[in-house]
């Protein structure tokens, strides 16, 4: 994955836990180094092998770090010079998410591609209505479903609605991608 990630999972750490605890992460995983050039590629064990060694030193479950790193993720990547790209990004929940696979697109164009790093996860919105919209999620990355979710409550807050998300297709379930119900109002 692209040190973006990592550099967010460690932001997060630092802001919540303080240095301590990160450097207790960091320290079980093999070959991690303490910070992470956002822009370059990283193998997706260091990735996974961060959120596992915090799960073990923070007590935590997966699902919950991913969804609070999701929520965190927002305001995390604005503060990260993405913020103008966001602002475009759409005036509503349902327009940003239908603009998110142009974004990656074009965020693409900018990163390095690392053997790894460049498998863009793609996102595809159905269903759409004043109340409700189907999101499919593609990824050859597995388990980050949770993640998705807390991008979604994070987004929620940044657009002022309120959020309920139900996974109502997925791989677990013989899918090749995961379908979100995601409900929303003002």
């Amino acid at each position: 994955m692209y040190g973006m990630v990592n550099s967010g999972i460690r932001s997060m750490v630092l802001d919540q836990y303080g240095e301590n605890v990160w450097q207790r992460i960091v320290a079980r995983v093999p070959n991690c180094p303490d910070e992470f050039m956002r822009m370059e590629s990283y193998s997706d064990d260091v990735t996974y092998g961060l959120v596992g060694a915090a799960c073990e030193e923070l007590g935590v479950e997966a699902r919950s770090l991913l969804h609070e790193l999701g929520e965190y993720w927002i305001p995390y990547a604005s503060k990260a010079g993405y913020a103008v790209l966001m602002e475009r990004g759409g005036r509503s929940l349902p327009e940003f998410l239908q603009g998110l696979d142009a974004m990656h697109s074009r965020l693409a164009l900018t990163y390095s591609s690392g053997e790894e790093g460049g498998r863009w996860p793609s996102f595809r919105v159905t269903d759409v209505s004043d109340a409700s919209l189907r999101l499919h999620y593609y990824s050859q990355r597995q388990g980050l479903q949770p993640f998705v979710v807390g991008l979604l409550h994070g987004l929620a807050k940044q657009f002022g609605t309120t959020v309920e998300v139900e996974l109502i297709e997925g791989r677990e379930m013989h899918s090749d991608h995961d379908i979100f119900l995601v409900r929303y109002s003002a």
